[in-house]
């Protein structure tokens, strides 16, 4: 297995993020491997569970647009 670390953080604030040129490798080296991948980080994707996209501003987790990227690219 192959195992792909992302810097999740922003400095300062609880809220992570996953910049474009961290898809762009990610994207690579996964079409690259001969292996299954396995994608960390050190926050969790955003998940609306209760379906009104609000969450407050303490949320430790990445920001929506970020995980949506993220799930984007490992569809």
């Amino acid at each position: 297995v192959a195992i792909a670390l992302l810097d999740t953080v922003i400095p300062h604030v609880t809220t992570g993020t996953v910049r474009r040129e961290q898809l762009e490798w990610l994207d690579t080296m996964a079409a690259e491997a001969d292996r299954p991948v396995i994608v960390m980080g050190h926050h969790q994707q955003w998940i609306d569970a209760s379906g009104s996209d609000h969450r407050s501003e303490g949320y430790f987790g990445l920001h929506p647009d970020a995980s949506e990227a993220l799930s984007a690219l490992v569809a």
